[in-house]
């Protein structure tokens, strides 16, 4: 398994490289973003890559069978996370999916409520006002509002 998440690494690191020497070509307004985005994901996978790299084999056996279920779970869910991400940003937009998700996110995690009211009102200030009117960057309006105009 150690072995498989080594080359998945690479390759993800060899996809980030690729993307970084694409975005080379944008004019330099455009490519700021992906290049923020690709180098801040190149360090992270850096980073697991290490970590991958320096643990030790785990031992074969009953608990590591368990281990493996436990992993299967928390990929299920983490996918179903992810694709409910995407279908709200399909559906209600950029500037409102994104609150709406935090919000979904952080109250079945447990977060207080403070937390979960700030974290998504900075996150709309943030892509809203950040990207829409400081950047003047068309945001995605979503399906739900595309039907009404």
């Amino acid at each position: 398994m150690r072995k498989k998440n080594i080359y998945f690494l690479l390759l993800l690191l060899v996809v980030l490289i690729t993307g970084l020497v694409l975005s080379l070509d944008f004019r330099p307004r455009a490519r700021l973003f992906p290049m923020i985005v690709i180098l801040s994901c190149g360090v992270l996978v850096l980073i697991e890559l290490l970590r991958t790299w320096r643990s030790a084999p785990h031992p074969e056996g009953e608990e590591n069978a368990e281990a493996e279920q436990e992993k299967r779970r928390r990929f299920f869910i983490t996918t179903g996370w992810l694709v409910g991400f995407a279908l709200t940003i399909w559906f209600f937009g950029l500037a409102a999916g994104m609150p709406l998700f935090i919000l979904a996110y952080l109250k079945t995690h447990g977060e207080s409520w403070l937390w979960t009211i700030v974290l998504p009102v900075a996150m709309f200030v943030l892509v809203y006002f950040g990207f829409g009117i400081l950047l003047e960057t068309p945001l995605y309006e979503g399906w739900l509002f595309l039907q009404y105009q």
